[in-house]
């Protein structure tokens, strides 16, 4: 498969003929590599696109917020609760 990113209209060929810029594609869809080609019109189809992939089962679900805080904070050697905007002193 091949897909075109340009068709060269300013060189001159064949009559019927043209030189095609673009991607080769592999089984997925996806550009393995840049051609040019030198092809006939007449012999050219056009393929419609791949449809994409449904997401796989395995996908982890999407998270929406922030993720929960677990445990105990520990600053300077002291555990605080989760939720304590007590600043630790600078004494010892």
């Amino acid at each position: 498969m091949f897909r075109l990113i340009r068709v060269k209209d300013d060189w001159t060929t064949f009559d019927g003929w043209v030189w095609l810029d673009g991607y080769e594609l592999d089984k997925k869809g996806n550009a393995v590599a840049r051609r040019s080609v030198f092809v006939q019109w007449a012999g050219l189809r056009v393929v419609p696109q791949p449809r994409p992939l449904p997401p796989t089962q395995n996908a982890p679900p999407a998270q929406n917020g922030p993720p929960a805080q677990t445990g105990t904070p520990i600053r300077n050697g002291r555990q605080y609760p989760p939720n304590s905007r007590r600043l630790p002193s600078a004494r010892p």
